[in-house]
């Protein structure tokens, strides 16, 4: 197969790889046998814009369907179904299936019991979502802005990368505030990395480190975090409450 314009991926423990198409509008699914397609012609859930997609414990990929709000199923036989969200119609509502809305779904998460986390970059909050499909917001309101606190009263500002360790813990590549934030399973937010407003290239303490619009994020078994530091061309490291470049030059 020949990818345009691959934009996000993720692999599970058996070693598949999703990775989410943007410009072709589809989703490839590559094990060690076969390449498994879904997109605008597959099943009956078009997608419009994938950005972010993750496979569960079945097998099964949901995308983080940017353009059209909404998220969506993609089956091993490659049938896509409409998982949570409605189709063009955005907005902020939690809720089950169709009844809930997005806005601009950008990444998207999962975590060991099947359940998925979304970075609501339009809506500037986090999604999380129960393997049936009920949809809540577990951090940020619907306005733009840079608070940490606990559920609706912090503020994020067009949220583009998301990861979730094995505690459940959360962590969000908050691109437009220029910081790397921690969100609790209860909701509670804190800022690990960077000051909102102030882009930079510095390491050192949460406080004193600073990064330059952060747009992916990934966290491994020892609990590092990794951030992709797009404007900087840098990859980050969080750790022990130290940031740390670890790849690039600024």
């Amino acid at each position: 197969e020949r990818s345009a314009a691959p934009i996000a991926g993720s692999v599970n423990k058996e070693g598949t790889l999703g990775v989410a198409e943007l410009d072709d509008n589809a989703v490839y699914k590559v094990t060690s046998k076969a390449t498994i397609r879904g997109g605008k012609t597959d099943g009956v859930a078009p997608l419009r814009g994938p950005a972010g997609g993750v496979l569960d414990s079945k097998g099964n990929i949901f995308v983080a369907n940017n353009t059209d709000g909404t998220i969506v199923k993609i089956t091993e036989a490659g049938e896509s179904t409409p998982f949570a969200g409605k189709s063009g119609d955005v907005g902020s509502t939690d809720g089950k299936g169709v009844d809930a809305r997005f806005m601009k779904p950008r990444a998207i998460a999962i975590d060991d019991k099947d359940n998925l986390y979304v970075a609501d970059e339009g809506n500037s909050n986090i999604r999380k979502i129960t393997p049936e499909g009920v949809v809540t917001t577990l951090a940020g309101g619907t306005e733009a802005g840079d608070a940490d606190g606990t559920g609706n009263k912090a503020r994020f500002s067009a949220p583009r990368g998301i990861a979730v360790d094995k505690e459940g813990t959360v962590y969000v590549a908050d691109t437009d505030n220029d910081t790397v934030r921690k969100v609790s399973a209860a909701g509670v937010v804190t800022t690990i990395a960077g000051k909102a407003g102030e882009a930079g290239s510095v390491n050192g303490t949460a406080a004193e480190s600073r990064l330059s619009s952060p747009r992916g994020v990934a966290v491994d078994a020892a609990g590092a975090v990794y951030v992709a530091d797009s404007e900087n061309g840098l990859v980050r490291e969080i750790h022990g409450g130290t940031v740390r470049t670890v790849v690039g030059k600024p």
